[in-house]
């Protein structure tokens, strides 16, 4: 069972947000070049 407490992401900065739309910020922000995401 998932708890709500899992859903959180806690940066060491002190940055609190929900998982969910952290992924999102993420995908966003990833860069795409042709209908590409770039690796790392």
């Amino acid at each position: 069972l998932h708890k709500a407490k899992d859903r959180d992401y806690r940066c060491s900065c002190g940055y609190r947000t929900h998982r969910d739309r952290l992924g999102a910020i993420n995908i966003l922000s990833a860069p795409v070049i042709g209908g590409n995401s770039l690796s790392a």
